[in-house]
Parts: C-alpha cells; sequence; structure tokens
C-alpha cells in the first residue's frame, strides 16, 4: 500500500490547484559557496534546494494549476523553466506533505544510531532559558570561550587519564552513584548550551533528552532549526554546548576548591573536563562532525565522501546539489578526511568486536553461576545488587546493540524482498 500511495502522490493531474501549506517557510541558505542555495522548513524538516525550485515554491503563495504556476515562475526571469521541471518540483512538494490536501508519506528520517530515547525536558521549559542568552554576548563569549578552553587544557595536562581512573576507583558506591549524578548534570548543562545558543538566534529549540548512540549512554538537544541561520550561527550553536559546559566545569571548579572542597565533586569536574575533548570526534555524528558539516557548508559529509567516492569511477561527474557548492579546496580536504575515516572505522569495529566478546563472556559466566547453581540470596544486601547492576550495565547495553544491529540487518533483507517482490508484480501487471 506504500508503494501505491507514493505512486498516486506523484501524479500531477491538469487543473489541479496547488498552494503551500501553512507553516511552510522558504528562506537562504548560507553554505558559504557562490552559489546561491535555499531552505524550505516544515515542523521538524528541512530541505536544502536549488535556486529554480526556490522560485517554483515561491509563487505557491496561493492557489494555482499547472498553467498559472509556470506563467508566474516565469515572469520576469531570464531562466526557462520546462513544464517537467515544475512538475517534478510539484511532485516533490506533494510526496513530502508541503501542498495543502496532502500528507507525506514518508516519515523523518531519524538517526538509528540513536536509539531508545526519551524527553528529559520539553521545548515548553526550554524556551525559557532564553533570559541566559546574554552568554553569548559576541565579546563575552571570545573573552570567558578562551578562559574556559585554557582551564580546560590546564587541566588535561595537570591530570593523567590514570589518576583520574585511580581517583574514581577508590570511591565508593554511594559516592560513584553521587558522581554520577554530578557528570549528568554537567551533561545537561552541555544540552543547555545549544538551545540558549539557538534561542539567541530567535529559533525555538526541540526536546532535550537521553538516548545510546550506538553503544554509549548518551544525552541529547534537538536544535534541527539551527539550520534556517547563517552558518556562524549554526557554528555557535554546534559549539556552544561544550562551551557552556567548559564554563560551569570551571567555575565549580573554582568554587568547590575553595569552599565545598569535595572530592567526589573534583573527581566528577575531571571526568566531565576529559569527556568534553571526545566531542570533537568528527567522525562520528557528535559536535565535531556538526561543526564539520557547518564549517564546509555541507548538511551531510557522509552523503558527500559517499558521492566523491562514487565520482572517482564515473566518467561523467556528479553533479548532485551538494557536489555543485564544492571548492577544490574542499574537495582536497574531504578526500583527506575519506582516507582518516576509513583507518577510524577500522579501529572503531575493532572496539566494537572486542566489547562485544567481553559483553558476551560476562553473560556467559552469569549463566553458568546460575546453572550450576553457584548463586545464592543470603547475605546479599541492596548495595550489593545495585554493585551488580552497574558492573553488568555496558555489558547489558553492548548486547541489546548486537541484538538491535541484528534484528536492523533481518528487517532490511526483508524490505529489500518484498520491494523486489512487488516491483516484479507490477512489472507483471
Amino acid at each position: 500500500m506504500r508503494s501505491e500511495k507514493i505512486r498516486l502522490c506523484g501524479v500531477v493531474v491538469m487543473g489541479e490547484k496547488f498552494i503551500l501549506k501553512e507553516g511552510v517557510e522558504l528562506g537562504l541558505f548560507d553554505d558559504g559557496s557562490k552559489e546561491q542555495f535555499y531552505l524550505i522548513s516544515y515542523g521538524k524538516r528541512n530541505w536544502k534546494v536549488s535556486e529554480s525550485v526556490y522560485q517554483v515554491c515561491r509563487v505557491l503563495e496561493r492557489e494555482l494549476d499547472l498553467e498559472e504556476v509556470s506563467l508566474r515562475v516565469c515572469e520576469g526571469s531570464s531562466t526557462v523553466f520546462s513544464t517537467e521541471f515544475i512538475e517534478n518540483v510539484l511532485k516533490f512538494l506533494k510526496l513530502n506533505g508541503l501542498i495543502k490536501g496532502y500528507e507525506t508519506s514518508q516519515s523523518k528520517r531519524k538517526n538509528k544510531m540513536l536509539w531508545g530515547r526519551i524527553t528529559l525536558l520539553p521545548e515548553s521549559v526550554l524556551c525559557n532559558l532564553r533570559i541566559f542568552d546574554f552568554i553569548y554576548n559576541k565579546y563575552f563569549f571570545l573573552l570567558v570561550g578562551i578562559l574556559a578552553v585554557l582551564w580546560s587544557f590546564w587541566i588535561c595536562l595537570s591530570n593523567s587519564s590514570s589518576s583520574v581512573a585511580k581517583l574514581f576507583s577508590e570511591l565508593d558506591f554511594l559516592n560513584i552513584l553521587v558522581c554520577y549524578g554530578y557528570i549528568m548534570l554537567f551533561g545537561i548543562i552541555h544540552e543547555f548550551g545549544h538551545v540558549i545558543a539557538l534561542l539567541k538566534y530567535n529559533e525555538k529549540p526541540g526536546r532535550i533528552g537521553a538516548g545510546v548512540y550506538l553503544f554509549m549512554p548518551v544525552f541529547f538537544s534537538e536544535v534541527t532549526k539551527a539550520w534556517k541561520i547563517k552558518r556562524v550561527g549554526r557554528l555557535c550553536v554546534d559549539i556552544g554546548g561544550v562551551y557552556l559546559q567548559s564554563l560551569m566545569l570551571m567555575l565549580t571548579y573554582f568554587f568547590n576548591l575553595m569552599f565545598i572542597k569535595s572530592q567526589v565533586l573534583t573527581t566528577a569536574i575531571l571526568l566531565s573536563t576529559f569527556q568534553i575533548f571526545s566531542n570533537f570526534n568528527p567522525f562520528i555524528k557528535m559536535d565535531g562532525y556538526w561543526i564539520l558539516c557547518d564549517a564546509l557548508g555541507v548538511t551531510n559529509v557522509y552523503t558527500i565522501i559517499y558521492e566523491l567516492f562514487i565520482s572517482l569511477f564515473q566518467v561523467k561527474k556528479s553533479q548532485r546539489l551538494e557536489m555543485r557548492g564544492l571548492t577544490k579546496r574542499k574537495k582536497v580536504f574531504l578526500y583527506s578526511y575519506m582516507i582518516v575515516i576509513s583507518y577510524f572505522m577500522i579501529y572503531f569495529i575493532r572496539i566494537i568486536l572486542s566489547s562485544s566478546n567481553v559483553a558476551m563472556r560476562v553473560v556467559k559466566k552469569d549463566i553458568n553461576t546460575l546453572v550450576s547453581g553457584q548463586f545464592s540470596m543470603s547475605g546479599v544486601q541492596v548495595l550489593d545488587i545495585f554493585n551488580y547492576i552497574s558492573n553488568r550495565l555496558s555489558s547489558l547495553i553492548m548486547i541489546i546493540f548486537i541484538l538491535r544491529l541484528f534484528f536492523m540487518l533481518i528487517q532490511r533483507v526483508i524490505s529489500l524482498f518484498l520491494k523486489k517482490v512487488r516491483y516484479r508484480q507490477n512489472e507483471s501487471n
């Protein structure tokens, strides 16, 4: 039924009237290239389009049929718009539910690697954070940002990872829970940084939530509307999380040093500071990846490097939308990125395989303990149960991650098989 729905949505009926839905926004998209691109926004979805597509969309502020659209688009324009091109644009708008009277047959594409999402703070609460947008004043941002960066480097140079790990290992179970609580608080503050930066540019954020990215528990903030602002603003939103988190860690560190003098809080600050640098990893979709996207002026680095790789084997080079805006310097950088990410993926897969092996051995050991009857509840206290769960949590998440990948693969194979069956049925009909 889904394929039939898409096919029907793609039909442009003669005499049919077209008008954009209320809430569809058209605006410039700043990607730093000489060619001008535009952004279509509706709800939480965004599309980067060429100027030709924008010219068709802008005339749909009132109801027009195909002939009227063709006439209005060509008025005062030196570009010749073919009827076929206009029909394709209308099909695209209808398919994505942007034309009044049509609903999208395709839901918003989600990052499947971020799973198990739960909402912690809704949009209605986060909009109140606008009162703190002064911290993104240009001069305040530069001054405090430089201080926070220098402090972060000083902390990392003054404390080795092994010494921080030793401090954490010396905590008892209750203090470990408190330490995790502090780290989670700093993590939420990080997401506040993204949200406040977006509010600074007069765009509303989505929710803040928690989930699992690949096999790592993470917080996330929905700042999709950042695509609507200029590239410098998007970079500010990208770095806003690290900026605010570093600022709060620095202030808390000195406050704790002078007044509270808590070893648990110190440990949490050190761990959070080390964790900040992992956010700049440009190979997985964390802050570093989005900084790279906005610095290059592209919407998806992975798509670009795939297209660049394919173009190496094509006689006629690809002219896809984002490829057209790339300079030679950017292409050289992306080819280098392609090589480095290949090594990173090998390294990352080795980590996944190694962690999976450890997780399976832990689960196997626990099952053997239960089957052999060696496990006894006598003398077991509540803290022992919590200790057991905390020690097994990472293994449990890894097992769920592996099972999820397995089921996603099966689902994909079944989907491709059914698609092939439908295609053959349509051919026979």
